[in-house]
């Protein structure tokens, strides 16, 4: 990421405006992006994302026989109404509405 210092910037010192600026890319990420334009980068999820993911394939396996102890049913059941409150707070304006 190129940031602040590739900004114009008048009258940066002595009333003279910036001229020129260096990048030293210690990394090498113009020579990589040079050779891999339109590359698609990786999907990831966000940490609240993950989070939910996991929450979610744990009550899904809490469900088999194996696990249907007191304690273990008990836990599922309040960590579903969890991600169920969680996906009730979302703000819906966020989803675009698909009319098909």
């Amino acid at each position: 990421m190129i940031g602040r210092g590739t900004r114009l910037c008048p009258n940066l010192l002595d009333g003279k405006d910036k001229e020129k600026f260096y990048i030293f890319d210690f990394c090498g990420n113009f020579d990589f992006f040079r050779l891999n334009k339109g590359k698609a980068t990786k999907n990831q999820l966000s940490i609240q994302g993950s989070i939910f993911s996991l929450e979610f394939d744990i009550a899904f396996k809490l469900q088999d026989i194996a696990y249907q102890t007191d304690d273990l049913i008990a836990f599922r059941a309040s960590l579903v109404e969890s991600m169920v409150n969680k996906v009730r707070k979302l703000d819906k304006s966020n989803f675009a509405e698909n009319n098909i």
